[in-house]
């Protein structure tokens, strides 16, 4: 049978080569639109050429079973599977959300958030040395409180910068935020910590978050050492917040619906989030407004990221038109961002967005008959390699326009009279007349059924939908990367 748009893929292609499906689990249970499969990709250092050590894929699938497995054996039976859903207060809660802390020098790395509104701790390392139909040994559990009783975990994340602080965050719109040393005894090397001493005296959150906009769906944290979080809202606004004292100090709303979705750039310059309007807006933290908004989905956007393991620079092409000769239409300073997404209509959309972090410059083309830029999305990989021959043309053929040129204004970043943003304003929704909108490298269905997630690492991509299928994706190996990166160079 031939194949048809329609059909999942096998393999895709981006500018630096072809991505192979590897590898691929069965479906586990029929779709349902809250049973999302969750990955988080976990690291456990060397200690002593251990056997744990190692890449694992810690995930779950719409049940009360975490699984961790190899990163690239998630098609195998998992290496360990804990029934957290039993020791849930609800016999029926579901996990919903997890996260993993590299390096953890207690050994409590690894949260897990339930539809209940429970919190579990635990050791990745001590779950996998333990035998297999041993009892699950946890470090703590967190039992919701009355500010959040009977609304769903949405997010659990570690906080970067601190001593072990973390989040939890509610779809009441509540974000309670924990140090780990008073939820842990720090000074036990044992993980089986006794549940009933916690639940009689439950530790007290460090601070208290009420996050306004009808609820919350997601949270990301910002990498950077500045404390701040983001909080993707129903009322369509992700809000960008002070982790210890609540105050807003950013964000924007999407052009429709509500915002599904948040995460943070490897570098903490950018913040990309998705929704119902089917766009990825990518905001600066130095602007303080949306410099960018992604097309390519057909439906809502599930799940956001940035590739952070695949450098890619801009171009550096002289002899273009709109440029004088000799001369480069890049800054030095600019730099490609890779943004990905999946989506209800189970499609992965990847975009290379160029920017100039001091100003946040996205280099576009003007739309003909219109003020409005469309950007095609930037293909050229580091390494100071020449654009491919495809590439070329297709600058040489589209001019690159500066931010100030007198045929658009993005606005407000890229207005020449720069209005100043306040702090603390969350930006309305911007017309899509004013949006820099930016085209995909590559939007293509990968799953039957929608798709919840996507992780990337050094050599894979996975992504997984919400019937429990995981699908991996090899990247182009890196000689290939290098062959077609050079182009013509190698026959010269």
């Amino acid at each position: 049978m031939p194949a048809t748009a329609n059909q999942p893929r096998t393999k895709f292609k981006t500018p630096e080569g072809r991505y192979n499906l590897v590898a691929e689990s069965q479906s586990r249970h029929p779709f349902h639109f809250l049973r999302q499969t969750r990955l988080t990709i976990a690291s456990l250092a060397s200690v002593g050429g251990a056997d744990e050590d190692g890449l694992y894929a810690v995930y779950s699938v719409g049940d009360g079973l975490l699984h961790m497995a190899r990163y690239n054996a998630t098609h195998k039976e998992p290496l360990r599977s804990l029934a957290l859903g039993s020791q849930s207060t609800r016999s029926n809660a579901l996990i919903s959300c997890h996260d993993f802390l590299p390096g953890a020098k207690d050994g409590v790395d690894t949260l897990v958030g339930m539809s209940d509104g429970q919190v579990f701790l635990l050791s990745l390392r001590a779950q996998l040395q333990a035998p297999l139909n041993s009892k699950t040994a946890l470090a703590a559990m967190l039992l919701p409180d009355a500010t959040v009783e009977g609304a769903r975990c949405c997010g659990v994340l570690w906080l970067p910068h601190t001593n072990g602080h973390f989040l939890a965050a509610y779809t009441s719109g509540t974000i309670l935020v924990y140090k780990k040393g008073a939820v842990v005894n720090e000074g036990t090397s044992k993980f089986s910590l006794s549940i009933s001493s916690h639940a009689s005296k439950p530790p007290a959150p460090t601070s208290t978050i009420t996050v306004a906009g009808g609820g919350i769906n997601d949270v990301a944290v910002c990498p950077a050492p500045t404390g701040f979080i983001a909080a993707a809202c129903r009322d369509g606004a992700v809000r960008i917040m002070s982790a210890s004292s609540g105050q807003v100090v950013g964000g924007f709303h999407s052009y429709y619906g509500a915002m599904l979705c948040c995460c943070f750039s490897h570098d903490g310059r950018y913040l990309a989030a998705g929704g119902e309007d089917d766009l990825v807006g990518v905001y600066s933290m130095t602007e303080r407004a949306p410099v960018a908004h992604c097309q390519g989905h057909q439906s809502w956007v599930s799940r956001v990221r940035f590739d952070s393991w695949l450098e890619v620079a801009p171009p550096s092409v002289t002899g273009l038109a709109g440029s004088h000769a000799g001369q480069s239409t890049a800054s030095e300073d600019a730099q490609i961002y890779r943004v990905a997404s999946v989506g209800q209509d189970a499609r992965l959309c990847i975009w290379d967005v160029q920017m100039v972090p001091t100003e946040g410059e996205v280099m576009a083309t003007p739309v003909a008959g219109t003020g409005m830029r469309k950007s095609a999305s930037v293909q050229k990989l580091e390494m100071g390699r020449k654009a491919s021959g495809d590439l070329l043309m297709m600058l040489q053929q589209q001019p690159v326009i500066s931010s100030a040129a007198p045929t658009h204004q993005r606005k407000p970043s890229a207005s020449t009279s720069k209005p100043t943003v306040t702090k603390g304003t969350v930006l309305p929704s911007m017309s899509y007349f004013d949006m820099n909108i930016v085209l995909p490298i590559c939007e293509h269905r990968l799953h039957v059924e929608p798709i919840s997630d996507v992780q990337f690492t050094e050599n894979l991509i996975l992504t997984a939908d919400h019937s429990g299928q995981i699908r991996t994706w090899a990247r182009p190996p890196k000689d290939e990367l290098m062959r077609r990166s050079l182009g013509p160079q190698l026959h010269g």
